[in-house]
């Protein structure tokens, strides 16, 4: 047996792995995965660092920062915000969901409700041999859903629209068995258009793996599932490393049967070329393309979409409204739970998306800015007539100057400005 860190013997005499401190054992039993002690995702977290500190994942390990004097800077979709004391208000209606309740394992994710997320769609396309697969998709208006262009390939013209059919609302299950935890009565909606960008094609269909499928509710009865819409990118895309997530109804291993439930998972922002370099070592047709395309996840693929989360929304969460915007769309990865999840690049399409839906464009909510200091136009500290701007890479306050000089601990009474 082939150990990722440390191979024993159990009182029986059978060889079995274990783990480093602060890592934890696959399901594979041979490979071990970083603890993220400072995920607030868990029922039971609480922070090691103490309530006055930030706590920031390392392998292996943590580490802790004291930020009592800081006066809280914007929500973080690092840490899944949604809490109202934490960010503006907005007068946009999309991307909007109640508080979160912090719930219970796509590839190693977490069971949620649809009202977590109440712009998920069930996408149900069935052949002409009765089979029938399942794929995800977004609301992005009450009659609009985007989805992943190759589970609807097939269904381009008007003839074949009546083999698909979306569902929202949904927990768990599907068609007449689809079932919500909210006491609600899940929405069918019949598919009335679909539309894919101009010089799609199934032989490429990575390259432009995105449609738009127009709906209209079936026998709408006042106990059914109403929809809040995602909102559009604004010309922003996540950053590096940050935390966006990934739902779907697919199966939670490669070639598993999907769920049927509905589940999330949490997956940083990988940059351009190094999924690039990751593919290309990868036996497949299909070919990484970063002016389209995104990647997210783990290179272990510890948290993963896998069969069935096709079309399915990648979402991130503004910092400072705490909307969601839709980033990226489930598109295809190698096996599942293995590497990084390809996604198409919402962003890129978002011209085509506002043409066929006539969705206005909105900007994103800017930060609150008093004085017109920092790199983002207003991010400052001032603490005894000095100005302090927050490094990222660093994760730390420098001057203006480039100075690495965090204030100390006592400029609790330092403000914004």
């Amino acid at each position: 047996m082939k150990c990722n860190h440390y191979c024993v013997k159990s009182s029986t005499g059978e060889a079995r792995c274990t783990c480093k401190s602060g890592y934890e054992l696959w399901h594979d039993s041979k490979s071990c995965v970083d603890i993220d002690e400072c995920s607030a995702r868990r029922d039971d977290w609480v922070n090691p660092c103490g309530i006055n500190s930030k706590c920031t994942n390392i392998p292996g390990s943590y580490k802790c920062k004291n930020e009592s004097f800081l006066p809280r800077r914007s929500c973080s979709y690092d840490k899944y915000y949604r809490s109202e004391d934490c960010c503006q208000k907005s007068t946009n209606t999309c991307g909007k969901v109640p508080p979160p309740k912090m719930s219970g394992r796509i590839v190693n994710g977490v069971r949620i409700t649809e009202e977590d997320f109440p712009w998920m769609a069930h996408l149900y396309v069935s052949s002409s041999s009765g089979n029938v697969a399942g794929c995800g998709g977004t609301f992005i208006a009450d009659n609009y859903v985007v989805t992943a262009f190759h589970c609807v390939y097939d269904h381009l013209s008007s003839s074949q629209w009546s083999r698909l059919t979306i569902m929202a609302g949904v927990e768990s299950g599907y068609g007449e068995g689809a079932v919500s935890s909210s006491g609600k009565r899940p929405q069918e909606y019949k598919v009335i258009g679909v539309n894919a960008p101009k010089g799609a094609s199934k032989g490429r269909y990575e390259q432009s793996d995105i449609a738009i499928l127009k709906v209209q509710k079936k026998n709408e009865r006042a106990d059914s599932f109403q929809t809040t819409p995602i909102c559009l990118p604004g010309g922003e895309a996540p950053k590096v490393g940050r935390n966006c997530f990934v739902i779907g109804y697919g199966a939670t291993q490669y070639q598993g049967r999907p769920t049927m439930t509905l589940m999330e998972a949490a997956t940083p922002i990988v940059d351009d070329d190094t999924c690039e370099r990751q593919y290309s070592g990868y036996n497949m047709p299909e070919r990484f393309n970063g002016a389209v395309q995104m990647c997210a996840g783990y290179l272990n693929g510890y948290q993963d979409a896998c069969q069935g989360d096709s079309g399915g929304p990648l979402m991130c969460q503004r910092e400072n409204s705490c909307e969601w915007y839709l980033a990226g769309v489930v598109s295809y990865g190698w096996r599942c739970g293995i590497s990084y999840g390809v996604y198409a690049e919402v962003d890129y399409f978002s011209d085509w998306i506002h043409d066929i839906t006539g969705i206005p464009k909105v900007d994103p909510v800017p930060p609150p800015c008093e004085v017109p200091y920092g790199e983002q136009g207003c991010e400052a500290l001032k603490f005894k007539d000095k100005l302090y701007k927050y490094n990222e890479s660093s994760d730390s306050y420098v001057l203006f100057d480039g100075t690495d000089s965090d204030p100390p601990c006592e400029t609790r009474q330092s403000s914004w400005i």
